[in-house]
C-alpha cells in the first residue's frame, strides 16, 4: 500500500523524515534555501534543498481504474519545462514531470480493488497568524492577578472562516519540515536592517513558479455559496452555546 512515494536527489535526515510522517501532505525540509550543491562545482549555481524533490506522487487524483485497468499517478514536484537549465544536469531529473502509470487492474474498477479509504490521524501545521487553544493557557503569580490601571480586559472570541488564500498560505506551509524553519526566516539578525525578507521572497517565487494555474476567488466563493446553508447549519450545531463566537 502507498499513501504518497517521493524522492529527493539530496540528504533528508531523521527530523525531516518524521516531520513527513507526521503530516501525510507536508514534503518539505528543515533548512528550503539551503545550498545543496556547495561542494559540486559542475552545477554552476546554487540549488536549494527544496529544489531537489524529484518525485512526489501523493496518489490525490486516483479515484480507480479505467476499461483497461489503467491509471495515472500525477507528479506534483516542481516539474516545469521553463526551468529545465536552471540546475544543469539536475534540472533534467527535478524540472521534469514524471507520470506514474498503473497497470494490470481489475478494469473500471474503484475501492477496494485499486484504492483503499483509509483515515489514519495525522497533524497538521498552523498558520502563524492562527492561535491555538494552548497558547492561553497560563501560570499565574500573585503579582499577575492584580489589577492596575494600565491593565486591560482581554476577550476571546471563537471564528470559522474559510479563504482561498488560506489554501495557498496552507500549501506554503509544505514547504517547511517545522515550523522553527520559517522562525529563522524573519528572526536572523541581518534582517533587522533591511527592507524586506530577501529569504522568504525567494521561496515566495520557487513557489508560485509551480503553481500551474491562476486559483479564481469567484469560483470558490460561488462554490461554497452553494453549500453554505449546510455547512453553516452544521457548524452550529457543533459550536458550544456557552461559547464567544463571532
Amino acid at each position: 500500500k502507498f499513501s504518497y512515494l517521493r524522492h529527493w536527489l539530496s540528504n533528508v535526515d531523521n527530523e525531516e523524515i518524521k516531520s513527513h510522517a507526521l503530516s501525510v501532505d507536508n514534503y518539505g525540509v528543515k533548512a528550503p534555501l539551503r545550498n545543496t550543491s556547495i561542494f559540486d562545482f559542475n552545477r554552476g549555481s546554487e540549488v536549494p534543498k527544496i529544489e531537489t524533490l524529484a518525485l512526489n506522487w501523493s496518489f490525490s487524483n486516483l479515484t480507480g481504474s479505467d476499461d483497461d485497468g489503467q491509471f495515472l499517478v500525477i507528479d506534483e514536484s516542481s516539474g516545469s519545462a521553463g526551468h529545465a537549465e536552471r540546475y544543469g544536469w539536475l534540472s533534467n531529473i527535478t524540472k521534469k514531470q514524471h507520470t506514474g502509470l498503473g497497470i494490470n487492474f481489475p478494469g473500471s474498477k474503484t475501492t477496494p480493488e485499486v484504492v483503499q479509504d483509509t483515515y489514519i490521524p495525522t497533524l497538521k501545521q498552523t498558520l502563524p497568524e492562527n492561535l491555538q487553544s494552548t497558547e492561553t493557557v497560563k501560570v499565574l503569580s500573585f503579582d499577575d492577578e492584580m489589577f492596575t490601571k494600565e491593565s486591560r480586559p482581554v476577550n476571546y472570541f471563537f471564528a470559522l472562516e474559510k479563504s482561498p488564500y488560506q489554501n495557498i498560505s496552507q500549501e506554503m506551509l509544505n514547504f517547511f519540515a517545522t515550523i522553527k524553519d520559517f522562525n529563522n526566516l524573519i528572526g536572523e539578525p541581518i534582517n533587522r536592517y533591511r527592507q524586506s525578507y530577501k529569504d522568504i521572497e525567494k521561496l515566495r517565487n520557487l513557489f508560485f513558479e509551480r503553481i500551474e494555474n491562476t486559483p479564481s476567488v469567484e469560483k470558490y466563493i460561488n462554490f461554497y455559496k452553494w453549500i453554505d446553508s449546510s455547512i453553516s447549519e452544521m457548524l452550529k450545531n457543533l459550536t458550544p452555546a456557552s461559547a464567544n463566537f463571532a
